[in-house]
C-alpha cells in the first residue's frame, strides 16, 4: 500500500501519510494538492487476515516509516503508539519512529454527478492513446490536461500540446460534463490500480473522482477553457501514404543515427514512386532508407520532429497506418483504416 500512494506525497504536513485504524480496516490517506489517494484495506478479506485492531486511531505516518517498511520482513509487524512515538516490533526487530502531529487536509468536498464504470485496460487504453500530446509545461496550464467532453459525434477524449493533438472517439452516448483532468496525474493513478478492477469515474465538483473496490482517488480538473481544436480535425489530405507500422518504425530509429538532440529530432520523409524514402543528416553524418508503401494521390516531401511521429504511430494496435498530408505546412494525420476511432496529427517542421 504505501508503494502504492506514496508517489502521491506533497510537502510539509502532506509528507505524511494519513493512517487510519478501525475495527473493519486499515485506511491509508495521501496528497499532493492535485491529487488525495484514499486506500482501504480490510482487516479481514474471505480466508486473508490483514490485522487486527487492539485500539483504534489515526496518525501520521512520516516518510522515515516507509523506509523502515522496506527494511523489513514480509511477515507480521506490531504498531503501538506511545506518546509521539509509533514502536515498531518485527520478531528480533523493534524501531521507534517519532510522529508528527498537525492537521492534515481533509478529503475533497463536492456534489457527485452522474459516473462511468469502466475497466482498468479500457481506460488505461484511453489514457494511452492520448496522454503524451498533453504539454507539459506551464505556459498554458489548461494544456497539459486530457480534455473530455459530449458532441454530436460521440464522446471525445482528446490532448495537445499545440504542436501535436490526439483524439479518440467513443460513439457510444456518455452521461459526463465537459471534463479537464492532469494528463500525467491520471496516467500515475492508473498504473497504481490492479489488473482486472473496474473503475467508477465520476464528476465531482472541481475534482474527478475514480472509486475502485479499496480505493476513492480525487483528482483536481484543471482551470481554463480548452482550444477548440474541431477545425484542426479537417481531413484535406491531397496525398495518403500507407505503410507497416513496424517498418516506419525502425525506419525512424535509423534514421536518428545521426541525430543526437532531444529536442530537435527532425527527420524526412519523401515518396519516390511506390517506396517511401526515410533520411536525416547531421555534422556526423547521413542516412537514408526505402520501405514499401501504398502511394495515392500528389508527391509528398515532408519534415517531422521523429519523437512526436513515435508516440503516434506507436498509440495504434494496427499493422498498418496511414499518412494523410495536405501541405509541408499543415499537421498531417496519422490513421489507421482499421481503427477509425483514434486520431493523430503532427505539426511539420518548416525547413526554409
Amino acid at each position: 500500500v504505501l508503494k502504492q500512494i506514496s508517489k502521491f506525497r506533497g510537502k510539509e504536513i502532506q509528507q505524511n501519510i494519513l493512517f487510519t485504524a478501525t475495527e473493519e480496516r486499515f485506511t491509508f490517506q495521501a496528497t499532493d494538492g492535485e491529487v488525495t489517494y484514499v486506500r482501504h484495506l480490510p482487516l479481514v478479506n474471505g480466508e486473508q487476515v490483514n490485522g487486527k485492531v487492539e485500539v483504534a486511531g489515526e496518525i501520521l505516518l512520516p516518510i522515515k516509516f516507509d523506509q523502515l517498511a522496506h527494511t523489513l520482513d514480509m511477515s507480521t509487524l506490531s504498531l503501538e503508539v506511545k506518546k509521539n512515538e509509533l514502536l515498531v516490533k518485527q520478531a528480533k526487530t523493534t524501531a521507534k519512529v517519532v510522529l508528527l502531529t498537525g492537521d492534515f487536509p481533509t478529503v475533497p468536498k463536492g456534489e457527485k454527478g452522474e459516473g462511468l464504470r469502466l475497466s482498468k485496460e479500457a481506460l488505461a487504453l484511453l489514457v494511452n492513446q492520448t496522454a503524451f500530446s498533453a504539454a507539459d509545461h506551464d505556459s498554458r496550464p489548461v494544456l497539459k490536461a486530457i480534455h473530455m467532453e459530449a458532441g454530436d459525434d460521440g464522446f471525445k477524449i482528446i490532448a495537445t500540446d499545440s504542436h501535436r493533438l490526439s483524439q479518440k472517439l467513443i460513439s457510444n452516448k456518455i452521461n459526463l460534463p465537459t471534463l479537464n483532468i492532469p494528463a500525467k496525474k491520471l496516467s500515475n493513478v492508473i498504473d497504481t490500480i490492479a489488473e482486472g478492477s473496474s473503475i467508477d469515474l465520476i464528476p465531482y465538483g472541481n475534482y474527478i473522482l475514480l472509486v475502485t473496490p479499496n480505493s476513492e482517488i480525487y483528482i483536481r480538473q484543471l482551470e481554463g477553457s480548452f482550444p477548440d481544436v474541431s477545425k484542426l480535425i479537417i481531413n484535406k489530405a491531397k496525398s495518403k501514404v500507407k505503410v507497416k507500422s513496424k517498418d516506419m518504425l525502425s525506419a525512424i530509429d535509423r534514421a536518428l543515427t545521426f541525430v543526437k538532440s532531444d529536442n530537435h529530432r527532425k527527420i524526412t520523409m519523401k515518396t519516390e514512386d511506390n517506396l517511401l524514402k526515410v533520411f536525416s543528416s547531421a555534422d556526423e553524418g547521413s542516412i537514408e532508407q526505402f520501405i514499401e508503401t501504398e502511394v495515392e494521390g500528389e508527391a509528398i516531401d515532408i519534415t517531422f520532429n521523429a519523437n512526436y511521429a513515435v508516440a503516434a504511430i506507436k498509440s495504434f494496435q494496427q499493422e498498418t497506418i496511414t499518412f494523410h498530408i495536405e501541405d509541408t505546412s499543415r499537421p498531417f494525420f496519422i490513421l489507421s483504416e482499421e481503427d477509425e476511432t483514434l486520431t493523430q496529427l503532427v505539426l511539420p517542421v518548416r525547413t526554409k
